[in-house]
């Protein structure tokens, strides 16, 4: 979380304008942050198609538009963990891959 923070502050703080240069960096940190290729692409497109749309005046607004997109992608995700008291017992299995720290 802390990567993917220092790296967008990085090009939001450096960028004056939002040229194609922009959201390739965007998406490279998306994939860096192990958001996975099609993800961070779906999330750049979506972000392109709504900035030629509503023309952000500043990296603020940008921002605003890249984390916006993230949470169209996440809040289907959500979990409410509302389980009935007479349910039986289920079994979660998560895996999950680090190619960060990988050897």
């Amino acid at each position: 979380r802390d990567a993917i923070s220092r790296g967008l502050a990085g090009i939001f703080s450096s960028t004056t304008s939002f040229d194609d240069s922009v959201y390739d960096e965007i998406e490279d940190q998306l994939i860096m942050s192990d958001m996975g290729a099609q993800v961070s692409q779906n999330i750049v497109a979506r972000m392109r198609t709504r900035a030629a749309r509503e023309r952000p005046g500043n990296t603020g607004q940008l921002l605003d538009c890249l984390r916006s997109e993230m949470l169209k992608i996440l809040e289907p995700c959500e979990v409410h963990d509302e389980f009935p008291a007479s349910a039986k017992p289920e079994v979660f299995l998560m895996v999950g891959v680090d190619a960060g720290n990988s050897s």
